[in-house]
């Protein structure tokens, strides 16, 4: 049985790490839930436009009774001179609501996108942060399954040599879900032997490579 280090339980199917540290699927799972929601939160986040406000109501109710009072002074006064003063009043009136509720408008929508960098920031601060704990736990667990060997050439890892680095070969990722398998430790040499779906590449290919 193997103490999981998230949640302090015991499990039989933990994902062995370094150290003799071990972590449980539940709160392997978990991570990985919690990252497909915010960029999917993200997503939706980006695209989101501000609602209609009252303001614009406000202003389209307004000037409806304004023009509405001018054609009802027009047909009472029937009078050219009284016609021309309404129009003008009417006119006046109707784009001096207008401007107030513009201005009320602009800046219900300017803390509406305010809030919304601020959201933007704080899910993009959570999927960093959730990516960056998976891919340290992934990079432990396959430093650990290979036991610090390099899964082309054989060679151990040593610290006179550059550290050797985990890579995700094919479409593995998928929904901030990672596919174990796919996920292989490589020395710095033969990393550049080797092309994005995990295939050692022809001595040619890799002059192109370089």
């Amino acid at each position: 049985m193997n103490v999981c280090r998230e949640c302090s339980q015991e499990h039989n199917d933990s994902l062995q790490l370094g150290q003799g540290g071990c972590i449980c699927p539940d709160c392997l799972k978990a991570k990985e839930n919690r990252l497909v929601s915010s960029k999917s939160g993200l997503s939706k986040e980006e695209s989101s436009k501000p609602p209609s406000n009252v303001w614009d109501t406000t202003a389209i109710i307004i000037a409806g009774f304004i023009a509405a009072v001018g054609v009802y002074l027009i047909f009472r006064f029937n009078n050219t001179a009284h016609t021309i003063w309404i129009i003008i009043i009417g006119y006046l009136a109707s784009r001096g609501v207008q401007n107030v509720m513009k201005s009320k408008s602009q800046k219900h929508n300017e803390m509406f996108y305010r809030e919304k960098e601020s959201r933007i920031a704080e899910l993009q601060k959570n999927i960093d942060s959730l990516e960056g704990e998976l891919s340290s736990i992934y990079e432990e667990a396959v430093k650990h399954r290979e036991q610090g060997r390099c899964q082309h050439c054989g060679r151990i890892e040593r610290p006179s040599m550059a550290p050797f680095q985990v890579y995700n070969f094919s479409d593995a990722e998928t929904e901030g879900s990672y596919d174990f398998s796919h996920l292989m430790l490589l020395c710095e040499n033969c990393r550049s032997k080797i092309d994005e779906s995990g295939n050692e590449l022809s001595k040619k290919e890799r002059r192109k490579k370089k």
